[in-house]
């Protein structure tokens, strides 16, 4: 029997050494592609993102290339009709999920997150202060909790019980904290879907007027010209309003107030002392001489 199994022993090792040796020649050549060949290539380039792409990609597209080829090597590796490399597999694959998930948060974070930052800054999106922040701190703990399960998986593990367990436990938040899910989902839909920007003046349902300020995860922060002071909105109310964009299509807008000044007052000086407080803030126009004195006064 012994020496029956034996040939087929050694023709299996043999084929097994020449597909290593093959993964080996293999991951040089891609080595060698990535690192000199595309590097060299993509430095050429006017825009940085396919450059910083490589740089973030190198290694792990190395590292999924050979876990990859190894699998299927070790998974052609058979000594009769047993196979003897299930433990390897596994290890293989768990190993290939946790290269993926690191290479998925790298361009998230480096690639992604980066570029969008500076998208931001080109137009009048309003990411960069609260959407862009929240998608960097929340999008790696949702890949690594994904990336655990699949390899814990990988071993054998039986997941059921968990998932229908967090399954429960979410529904369960969710219903207890509806109102905030609410407004953080209709915060989402005003920063990616905006009707305005920062500094744009609204009229509400009511008939007031404010400036809007910010955008938060779970209210809108609003100056308001009639009362002088700032109010927070829930974004779901604010979401289910009829709104007026007073500076759109054109910013040319103003608000009058009106100022009651005492009879016995002088009306000119009155005038005056109220033009040079004007002119002192640094938001508006003037001459810049009289500007810098005021200011100083």
């Amino acid at each position: 029997m012994l020496e029956q199994l034996l040939p087929f022993e050694i023709d299996s090792w043999l084929f097994f050494i020449g597909s290593l040796l093959v993964v080996a020649l293999s991951t040089i050549v891609l080595y060698v592609i990535l690192f000199y060949l595309l590097r060299s290539l993509f430095r050429s380039f006017e825009d940085d993102i396919a450059l910083v792409t490589l740089n973030v990609s190198t290694y792990p597209a190395l590292a999924v290339f050979l876990l990859v080829a190894l699998k299927i090597t070790f998974g052609n590796l058979k000594l009769g009709e047993i196979e003897v490399v299930d433990g390897i597999e596994q290890l293989l694959i768990a190993s290939l999920i946790i290269v993926v998930s690191y290479w998925l948060i790298q361009l998230l974070t480096k690639v992604v997150i980066y570029y969008l930052k500076e998208y931001t800054l080109q137009t009048e999106v309003m990411w960069d202060d609260v959407l862009l922040p929240l998608v960097e701190a929340v999008a790696p703990v949702i890949i690594i909790t994904i990336g655990g399960g699949l390899v814990l998986k990988s071993f054998g593990v039986d997941l059921t019980g968990i998932w229908v367990t967090l399954g429960g436990a979410t529904f369960i938040i969710g219903f207890a904290v509806k109102d905030i899910l609410a407004n953080f989902f209709s915060g989402i839909v005003l920063l990616i879907d905006t009707p305005f920007q920062f500094g744009d003046v609204l009229r509400l349902e009511d008939g007031s007027l404010g400036m809007l300020k910010k955008i938060g995860v779970r209210v809108t922060q609003l100056y308001m010209f009639n009362s002088h002071c700032d109010i927070y909105i829930p974004n779901s109310i604010l979401q289910g309003q009829n709104i007026t964009n007073l500076s759109r299509p054109t910013s040319y807008y103003y608000y009058s107030t009106s100022i009651e000044i005492p009879a016995e007052l002088d009306i000119t000086r009155a005038k005056i002392t109220m033009s040079e407080i004007i002119l002192a803030h640094p938001d508006t126009l003037g001459d810049i001489d009289h500007k810098l004195e005021f200011i100083d006064q």
